[in-house]
Formats: C-alpha cells, sequence, structure tokens
C-alpha cells in the first residue's frame, strides 16, 4: 500500500466516524446498529449528543433534517432528492427535507472571488464582470448562483462550486457505497424499498453534476432541439469551466406563484400541461431529458415559455432501450406477458436467460390490477414503485439511466400539480406510448432495424476469422501448457520413485548389516555356516551401499538425468 493509499483510508476512516457521530448525536443509534454498526453508535455518547429533553422537543424528521445539514454537501443533496420520493418517506419527512431546497448556508464572498479569480486566470474581477452581486441569488448543496453583468453589458447568472467539494464528495461516496452494500444486507429483506439502488443511483448522479463542462454542454444540447415554446439559457463557454458556470440571465415566474402568473394572463392549467408535453418530448423523441425537473428549476417566462435550469442531472436514452420499453408497453396493452417479461429482462440485464414463468404471472397480475382500476385512480408513482419492487423480487435492476427517468417522472408529476392539481401524467404518458408503437412498427422502422441487425451480424461475421484464429492459438497455447504440467508431473513422479527405490534399498542395506552381525556374533568359530553367511551380507551390504552412494552422487547432479 502506499502513501496516498494509506492517507486515502484515513481519510475515509475519519469521515465514517463523523458521520456515525453524527447520526447517532441527533438520536439515530438504533439505524447504525439495524444495518450492523453497533460499535459506531457508541461514537455518538461522547461531547455534543442531544439530551433526551433536546429530542423530545424535536421531531425525528426535524433531527433527520439536521443531521444531513451538518453532515454538508453530499448528505444535503441527498436529502434534497430523498424529498422528492414520496414512495419512500412519510409526509413529515418530505416537508422537513425539502427546506434543504433552500436553507444551505452560503460560501463567504471571499472564497467565492478566490474562485473565480483562480477559474477565470485574471487579476482583479473587474477584467471580465461589469458588475457582481456577492449575495447569491441561490445557494445548494454544491455551488451557489450570484447574479452579475458582463463588460458588454449581458446580464448573466454565476454558478461557482463550493471550495474543495471534489475532496469531499469523492470521500462521502466512498462511505455511502459501503454503507449501500451493508443496506442491501441487512434492510433488503424487511423493507420493500431498494435503498442500495437509490443510493447507487445518487453516486452516479452527483458525479456528473460535478462536470461543469458537461452541464455546459448538455445546455447548448437542449438549446440546440428545443422549440419557441421553450427556453434555455445561452452559456457564455469563454467565461466557464471545470468549477465555474456562466450562462445567460432568463427570469421567470415560479411555477407555484400563482397570483404572479395570473396576473400576467397565464393560465395555470396550460401551462401544466405544456410542461408535461415537453418533458414527454424530450424523451420520446430527443431521447434526451432535464433528469431533475422539480419546481426549483423551472420558471415561467412572461410569454409563457418553459425556462429550464440546471442542467447537472440529464438522462439519455438509447434507441435500443426505447425499442424495448415500447415492446413492454406494446406487450401490455396487447396481454403478450412473455414478450413483457423478454423485453423488461433485457432492459435490466442484457439477457433473456433470466426469464422465467413466475416473472410472467407477477407480471399479468401487475398489468390487469392496475387496468381494473379507473385511469383517474391510479397513481403513476405507485404503479412505478410496484413494477420497480417485482422486479427487484426477481432479481433485475433497471439501468441507470432508466432509473434516472423514473425519477424524472415522478418529480415532474410533483412540478405539474404545482401548476395543476388534477392533471394526470398517465393522460399523456399512454398516448405517447401509442404514437411511439406506431412508429416503431411501420415498415419503414421495421427495415431500419433489420438493416441495423444486418450491418451487426455482418460484423460479427467479418471479426469470425480472427475470432477463431484467437481461439485456436488459444486452444494451442492450452494443449503446450498442459504438456509440460505433464512433463514436470511425470519428471516429478519419476524422482519421488526414484527416492522411494533408493529408501527401500537403504532399508534392506541396513537390514543386512544388523542381520549379518547378528549371524557373526553367533557363530562359534570361523568356518561355521552362520560367521560364513553373515561375512557374506556384509559383502553384499557393502557392495548396495557402493551402488547406493554412486548413484547419489552421480545421477543426481544437473545434466546427468
Amino acid at each position: 500500500m502506499n502513501l496516498w493509499e494509506i492517507h486515502k483510508s484515513y481519510v475515509n476512516a475519519k469521515r465514517f466516524q463523523e458521520i456515525a457521530y453524527v447520526f447517532a448525536k441527533y438520536g439515530f443509534s438504533d439505524i447504525l446498529e439495524r444495518i450492523g454498526l453497533e460499535a459506531a453508535s457508541a461514537l455518538g455518547l461522547g461531547r455534543g449528543l442531544l439530551s433526551n429533553k433536546e429530542k423530545n422537543s424535536l421531531a425525528r424528521s426535524r433531527r433527520l433534517k439536521l443531521a444531513l445539514e451538518e453532515l454538508g454537501p453530499t448528505f444535503i443533496k441527498l436529502g434534497q432528492i430523498l424529498s422528492t420520493r414520496k414512495d419512500l418517506l412519510p409526509t413529515d419527512y418530505i416537508q422537513e427535507l425539502r427546506k434543504l431546497q433552500e436553507e444551505v448556508t452560503p460560501v463567504p464572498k471571499e472564497t467565492i472571488e478566490s474562485i473565480l479569480l483562480q477559474s477565470l486566470q485574471v487579476q482583479t474581477l473587474e477584467d471580465i464582470f461589469l458588475t457582481f452581486d456577492f449575495n447569491p441569488v441561490a445557494t445548494a448543496s454544491i455551488a451557489q448562483v450570484h447574479r452579475a453583468s458582463l463588460k458588454n453589458g449581458s446580464m448573466v447568472i454565476v454558478k461557482i462550486q463550493k471550495p474543495n467539494i471534489h475532496e469531499t464528495i469523492r470521500t462521502d461516496l466512498n462511505i455511502l457505497s459501503y454503507l449501500s452494500r451493508l443496506l442491501q444486507e441487512q434492510l433488503e429483506p424487511e423493507y420493500s424499498a431498494d435503498w442500495a439502488g437509490i443510493l447507487t443511483n445518487f453516486i452516479e448522479g452527483i458525479l456528473k453534476e460535478l462536470d461543469f463542462m458537461r452541464e455546459a454542454r448538455m445546455m447548448a444540447r437542449f438549446a440546440s432541439i428545443s422549440d419557441a415554446q421553450v427556453r434555455i439559457p445561452a452559456v457564455f463557454f469563454e467565461y466557464s469551466g471545470a468549477s465555474v458556470l456562466v450562462q445567460e440571465y432568463v427570469p421567470g415566474i415560479r411555477i407555484q406563484d400563482k397570483t404572479a402568473l395570473l396576473k400576467a394572463s397565464l393560465k395555470p392549467e396550460i401551462l401544466g400541461e405544456h410542461l408535461v408535453t415537453t418533458f414527454f418530448k424530450q424523451v420520446f423523441e430527443e431521447g434526451c431529458f432535464h433528469g431533475d425537473p422539480h419546481p426549483g428549476n423551472i420558471r415561467i417566462h412572461e410569454n409563457g415559455c418553459l425556462i429550464f435550469y440546471d442542467f447537472g442531472m440529464v438522462g439519455q436514452l438509447d434507441t435500443r432501450t426505447l425499442y424495448h420499453m415500447t415492446r413492454v408497453f406494446y406487450a401490455a396493452g396487447n396481454g403478450d406477458y412473455a414478450l413483457m417479461a423478454r423485453s423488461l429482462c433485457i432492459i435490466c440485464s442484457g439477457s433473456i436467460s433470466g426469464t422465467e414463468p413466475m416473472l410472467e404471472t407477477n407480471l399479468k397480475d401487475l398489468v390487469l390490477t392496475y387496468k381494473s382500476l379507473p385511469l383517474k385512480d391510479i397513481k403513476l408513482q405507485n404503479f412505478l414503485h410496484s413494477l420497480d419492487h417485482l422486479l427487484l423480487s426477481h432479481n433485475l435492476r433497471m439501468p441507470g439511466e432508466l432509473s434516472i427517468l423514473l425519477k424524472a417522472i415522478l418529480t415532474l408529476e410533483s412540478s405539474v400539480r404545482e401548476l395543476n392539481p388534477d392533471i394526470q401524467l398517465l393522460d399523456f404518458l399512454l398516448p405517447n406510448f401509442e404514437v411511439l408503437i406506431q412508429k416503431q412498427f411501420t415498415k419503414e422502422a421495421i427495415f431500419t432495424r433489420s438493416q441495423s441487425w444486418l450491418h451487426l451480424g455482418l460484423d460479427y461475421l467479418s471479426e469470425l476469422h480472427g475470432d477463431l484464429f484467437l481461439m485456436l492459438k488459444q486452444q494451442k497455447r492450452i494443449q503446450v501448457e498442459t504438456l509440460a504440467r505433464s512433463r514436470k508431473i511425470d519428471m516429478f513422479a519419476y524422482r519421488i520413485e526414484k527416492l522411494v527405490y533408493r529408501g527401500i534399498l537403504g532399508l534392506v542395506i541396513a537390514s543386512a548389516l544388523i542381520g549379518s552381525s547378528i549371524l557373526i556374533a553367533t557363530g562359534k568359530d570361523a568356518a561355521s555356516l552362520p560367521f560364513f553367511l553373515g561375512l557374506f551380507g556384509w559383502f553384499c551390504a557393502f557392495v548396495f551401499a557402493a551402488i547406493l552412494v554412486y548413484n547419489i552422487l552421480t545421477v543426481n547432479q544437473p545434466g546427468k538425468e
């Protein structure tokens, strides 16, 4: 282990102790013990532990919010994501965790200025900005946002990563990865929620959010594919970098502000439908969608356009995944549960070898249960949660991008209800799937897929001779190695055999010497037969001993065998 690995292990262990201490401090020792961290829970029994009076005065949901806030950016972000999961947490927890969207301590002015100067590689901010407001417009877990104006007069928003955020988050993610495995082993049999999967998707998502240049490229891409009814802030790439993102300032009305919307002669009900239509267009037509469409990331322009902010989390679906998603809904609508099972297995694990009759039966029960309900009574989040739980029971896990889509749909539902509480996403989702199904099964689509499969087959055929050559070469190498091992084994056996023979010969010599000595000792005179036999035995023993010594000294030498 090198010095860096030793340092990394020390930092992880120290941070792990801090995390355990904070959770124990706020009265969550029972959770630490439940996942097998009894020793860690004792860390909270020191200085700073909340008294029973303090704990009783604070609701458990409030204490969880305070614990996440004290642990810093990674856990604040985790709390923000959990605040959108009504399928996982009770209402009081959701309401408390939502406060993490706004109640985040801002970074001091001096630190922000230092980060900007280093990123922009200038001596003073006046070299780039005409004005810069150090009072943040918004403060999030990973970054905070400031308003400014460039020297050319353009109003901009500057998104700045917090200092040392990479090291802090990567350390926390290592610990969360470890905790996810504990949760998988300890909690999954009792709790239906896939907490390990949730943490895994969170880890993948937050690592992407740390890449500001990726976010800038995604904003440019969405701007190119959006219609006139959607506004994406333009990015100033010349001033943006890994830790700073400078984008156009596009003000808008919060979707929760019904009074301001009505004052601008905008109808929330129509805007809600437009939001749903726009999102599903991103998914089904572009295969690229906003991964976190919560109310804080959406505004309404005074002309009725939708404004999307914060493209740190973006989902992308390839053609193959969309095709098999289409087959799932097509099979569900036509009662072909075998096709539905095969398509889900391909999406989740890339193979149909895991398809089993019980999966088909369970899918049939799930689909028929929801088909029997009126559309207005179907809660999309309940259906998606039931489907996810069913797949987990068959050891099938949705890929990361599809998990982002499901989370985005659930988040979108909460945002849409701010505009129109009566809207049903299924009213828009099912027609989109019907259109997609029609597109996927037209003659042109089938011909295109056939061409793709043909090219794939040709690619495999073109590489077949090379693969066969490698297989034959590998087989020949294995044969040579096997033959060499066989020879070594034979040589080893031969040597063992010689050692055994020498041992037996040594025993014979020793026995001859002992027997001859006894005969000589019992002989009455030198002319007696026992004495003669004893001498003959000594002579034979001497000859055999000479042969054995000669064999040992000559045959065992290198090159003599």
